[in-house]
């Protein structure tokens, strides 16, 4: 690996890490696209770290390089085999459920010419259903158990590295300079996934969440509040001018807000928008819901001219 390769690939294990840190991963987990990017970002490591393997190690390191090739790629299928199996409980497709239930000791016993086939089996049954129609609505999609590209990626790769190494040694040895072809190739990709914005879209990431728990004061809600009602009052409903008394903030994730006005079921859903539009451009609260709800406080008086009768 020459200096070149060496400083992309430590930069491709700097973001790795940033991806990997216990404080960013709540943030990108639970976005699949995200996770879609982190995957794929893995699985070019991975053949980065193989060829990089064939390309310095003699006999003995080429033979243990092929064990721990295997130990992954075992890994890796029997998780996608469990994420279908997964998948084919919720739809009651027992055909599915069976050409993924794969105990792990029959796994790890094939002979080393029979793995890559078995994996490669069970990667054909996840691409398919990813590539299946969308199903009707109300119907467990393959995304629901867990199952996307990046992981299939994930497990093509650990194909891939496992038959570059499965041959002999020697044989493996002559591979280089394809492995450094390889290397190239990965790292080419590496650096197209980063320049297609991972930074930016981190940073967005970040700023999303920090909006997501944002919380404004009453006193900043309620100038801004007089500001809007001078500027653009409620509209008059059957003759009645509707009153807005005051805003708070009641919750975060998502920003949650509590307007106090008057016969709140008469307010028009086109200044209820106005109000949530305005709130998100006053605060700086992009990318986000913003709930409204609206109250009225009880009046002490009523039912008096009653019980004086």
């Amino acid at each position: 690996m020459n200096d070149r390769q060496r400083s992309q690939l430590d930069s491709s294990h700097a973001v790795r890490t940033v991806f990997s840190k216990e404080a960013y991963r709540g943030l990108w987990n639970g976005i699949p696209a995200l996770v879609l990017l982190h995957d794929r970002f893995l699985a070019k490591i991975a053949l980065c770290n193989a060829a990089i393997l064939i390309q310095g190690s003699d006999r003995t390191g080429v033979t243990e390089a092929k064990n721990d090739a295997r130990a992954k790629l075992e890994a890796v299928t029997l998780e996608i085999a469990g994420l279908l199996s997964g998948y084919a409980y919720l739809t009651g497709n027992h055909d599915l459920e069976s050409q993924t239930d794969i105990d792990p000791t029959t796994l790890r016993r094939l002979p080393d010419a029979e793995i890559d086939d078995k994996a490669q089996a069970i990667h054909d049954l996840g691409a398919a259903l990813l590539a299946a129609p969308a199903p009707p609505a109300g119907t467990p999609a393959p995304g629901d158990a867990g199952l996307n590209a990046g992981k299939l990626d994930l497990l093509e790769t650990r194909i891939e590295t496992y038959n570059l190494l499965l041959g002999s040694p020697r044989a493996a040895r002559g591979e280089k300079a394809v492995a450094t072809q390889n290397l190239d190739t990965a790292l080419k990709d590496i650096k197209d996934i980063c320049e297609r914005g991972l930074d930016k879209l981190m940073e967005a990431v970040i700023k999303t969440h920090k909006v997501w728990n944002s919380r404004v004061s009453t006193g900043k809600l309620n100038r801004w509040l007089e500001s809007i009602l001078a500027h653009h009052p409620p509209p008059a409903v059957a003759g009645r001018r509707l009153k807005v008394k005051y805003v708070t903030q009641a919750k975060t994730r998502p920003p949650g807000f509590v307007v106090q006005c008057s016969r709140p079921d008469a307010m028009p859903q086109s200044y209820v928008r106005y109000l949530s539009n305005s709130l998100r451009e006053a605060f700086d609260m992009p990318g986000v819901p913003i709930r409204i709800a609206l109250r009225t406080s009880d009046n002490p008086f009523a039912g008096r001219a009653n019980k004086r009768k």
